[in-house]
């Protein structure tokens, strides 16, 4: 365990490319004096071939399921549309409002249901309200979009009297006290004890963020409801402009896509298709989703707004699959697949590269293998789908690159005994003789910092920002330990903060994802990831209602802190990155070794990074510390400067979220002349971004 211990610190405080260990500042003949600064950055502007930052590096993880709690939907606006996930509260969508004046009741039934709701697929479960008197007993569901006055809405579903009584429906648009914004004229006689097909056109009289659908039984009896579908008329674009231009404000160069432990279970072809059409998938958490966000949306939005797209292939899918998957995508429309794909809507192939074989496959367990067969289990798969889709390409005379999984990490993990296998799962995928090697172009794994709990607020912090330096000595080893290296890609990364209880698993602390703490851990793995030249960065993950995710708001689209910090980092996209040498600072040091950081690691409290375009220059820097401040002098060699805009981020509180509040983070902006030389200030928990000029 020493050995252990010592070859991890080794590899912990081994210098990167652009950042060495912190040292005593040292005044040039020309500099300010020592007392005037802690740290000095040293910039080479003037050096020549240096690499571009390419897009890839500056990813986000696109979720699939729900797409935020309906934020990026294919032209509907409403979640769980046929009832299946009302007994998880997960994914709860819809809210029930049994009336007690009229003995009102509201049941979800798991089974049956409208066999072929206006020609479409159905599926099984649906709601039952019931009433004994004269009034309103409601299900209703929030929008994940501003409702528009005068605009009109198209309303779906379908309706059966439950019993010989007939029932009387009503349906409207509402504001957050449930109060209509509509005349209640949407009326409909439900006779029949069959299913029917039922279509309104709701025309609010006021706009309203935050609305609500309402559908009720508005008189004595019992009425079944199911398949409900809502779209704007006029308005049904597959990706919501507004949410478009955010994730242009955002930076986002590359997007990943489907994401999440889900994504080794999604079916791509229940992606495609009229949304009447489209199927449900079951995730691995006991819900299902429907894919409104599917292959289609997703390459089309890529498309127009100029982003790099990376597939991820489900290798649990038979070989066949992953093969046609490249064929719909990349083939032309005289291949069967593309053939398919033109009667879909899109007669012109997409241009897609990069496809990752699975996207966490040790938790493959989860739905149904043998825990001790995953490792190999996984080879066998991604081999023989690498082959198959090399194969496919060859046939089609596309170049594509592909990335298999290795696990970037928790062989030191205290949470280890949870997946026995993964301690050896990186020697098997990287074996030459038997993993994946020979069939990948790249390797790639996920990162979260830091797999941990600490009752005090500093050891927490310092804990997690240590999530960076590990995941960079974490690659290293790999390289190591494993021969010559491949070129690697960090799919997600993030923070985990795991509560640990006495009896039981972990218990992950949701809220803390979403942060200014990890806002700033964010930034310290995309840093490094930048220092380490990784292939590709992907932070985890766009939109996530309640937990992850930089959107906080599928209503007003609100950044939440990680949010503000990728679009700072993201200004340094497609510029030259430059050498930067940090001298000064200080170093933490961790007493434990809990989570994924190894015992008595330690870390320089800066990190930075700098990059160059035809007129500028930018240099990006973190401070880790929780309480010393530094003052940074940012000496350029070969750029006059003689303006800063000098942009921070923090320091905040370190539970400080943007989800009540727009403001609450923000990021603070101020222009200074550069005359002689530039001292920046740089808190302790703080992210600082200065654009030198001419």
């Amino acid at each position: 365990m020493t050995g252990l211990i010592a070859r991890w610190s080794a590899l912990l405080l081994l210098p990167c490319w652009a950042t060495l260990g912190p040292s005593r500042p040292v005044a040039a003949a020309d500099g300010p004096p020592v007392s005037a600064y802690t740290a000095r950055l040293s910039v080479d502007a003037g050096v020549a071939d240096r690499p571009r930052l390419q897009p890839e590096l500056f990813g986000i993880a696109w979720n699939w399921t729900d797409s935020g709690g309906g934020l990026m939907e294919y032209g509907e606006l409403l979640r769980d549309r046929s009832f299946r996930n009302q007994d998880a509260v997960r994914a709860r969508a819809w809210v029930g409002s049994p009336n007690a004046q009229t003995r009102g009741r509201v049941r979800h039934v798991s089974s049956g249901g409208h066999d072929k709701p206006w020609g479409g697929r159905a599926y099984p479960g649906f709601m039952r309200l019931s009433q004994e008197a004269l009034g309103y007993t409601c299900i209703s569901q929030q929008l994940g979009e501003p409702i528009d006055a005068g605009a009109q809405y198209e309303l779906h579903l379908s309706a059966r009297a439950e019993g010989s009584g007939g029932a009387g429906l009503s349906v409207f648009l509402a504001d957050p006290h449930f109060t209509p914004i509509e005349k209640l004229d949407k009326l409909a006689a439900v006779t029949a004890n069959t299913w029917a097909d039922q279509r309104f056109v709701l025309k609010p009289e006021k706009s309203q963020n935050g609305a609500f659908l309402r559908i009720c039984l508005a008189s004595p009896g019992e009425l079944g409801v199911d398949e409900v579908r809502l779209r704007r008329l006029g308005g049904e674009l597959r990706v919501r402009d507004r949410a478009g231009a955010r994730i242009q404000e955002l930076g986002v160069r590359s997007l990943r896509w489907p994401t999440g432990s889900d994504a080794d279970t999604f079916e791509w072809r229940e992606s495609i298709g009229s949304w009447r059409e489209r199927g449900e998938v079951p995730t691995q958490f006991g819900v299902y989703q429907m894919p409104n966000l599917g292959l289609h949306e997703f390459l089309d939005f890529c498309e127009a707004k100029g982003i790099v797209p990376l597939i991820t292939v489900n290798i649990r899918e038979a070989p066949e699959s992953a093969a046609d998957l490249l064929e719909y995508v990349l083939g032309q429309q005289s291949s069967p697949m593309g053939a398919l794909r033109a009667r879909n809507g899109r007669a012109r192939p997409w241009d897609v590269r990069h496809f990752e074989l699975g996207n966490e496959p040790t938790e493959l367990y989860r739905a149904g293998f043998d825990r001790s067969e995953t490792v190999k289990g996984y080879v066998q798969l991604a081999t023989a789908t690498a082959a198959a889709m090399r194969g496919k390409a060859r046939q089609l005379d596309k170049r594509i690159e592909l990335k298999g999984v290795v696990e970037a990490g928790f062989t030191v993990a205290d949470w280890i005994w949870l997946v026995p296998m993964l301690s050896k799962w990186n020697g098997v995928v990287l074996d030459r003789g038997i993993g994946v090697r020979a069939s990948v172009d790249q390797i790639k794994g996920n990162f979260y910092s830091a797999f941990t709990w600490k009752s005090s607020e500093r050891e927490l912090f310092e804990e997690v920002m240590g999530g960076g330096t590990t995941l960079a000595a974490t690659v290293r080893k790999l390289n190591t330990d494993y021969g010559a290296p491949l070129p690697f890609w960090l799919t997600e990364y993030g923070v985990m903060i795991q509560k640990k209880k006495f009896l039981g698993a972990p218990e992950i602390q949701l809220d803390r994802a979403k942060d200014f703490q990890a806002a700033l851990s964010a930034a310290d793995m995309l840093i490094v990831a930048i220092q380490e030249r990784f292939a590709g960065a992907y932070l985890f993950n766009l939109a996530q209602w309640g937990t992850w995710g930089v959107i906080a708001n599928p209503v007003d689209l609100r950044l939440r802190p990680t949010g503000l910090a990728f679009s700072q980092i993201a200004k340094l996209a497609g510029e030259i990155s430059l050498p930067l040498v940090v001298e000064g600072g200080k170093m933490v040091r961790l007493t434990s070794g809990e989570g994924n950081n190894p015992a008595k690691m330690q870390y320089p409290t800066i990190a930075a990074i700098a990059s160059r375009s035809a007129n500028a220059v930018q240099v990006v820097a973190l401070n880790r510390s929780y309480s010393s401040d530094e003052k940074l002098w940012i000496s350029l060699r070969g750029f006059a400067a003689t303006q800063a805009e000098v942009n921070r981020l923090g320091p905040e509180s370190l539970v400080a979220s943007n989800d009540e509040k727009a403001d609450t983070v923000r990021v603070r902006r101020s222009v200074e002349v550069v005359s002689g030389f530039h001292i920046v200030d740089l808190s302790a928990r703080s992210l600082v971004r200065v654009s030198y000029s001419k």
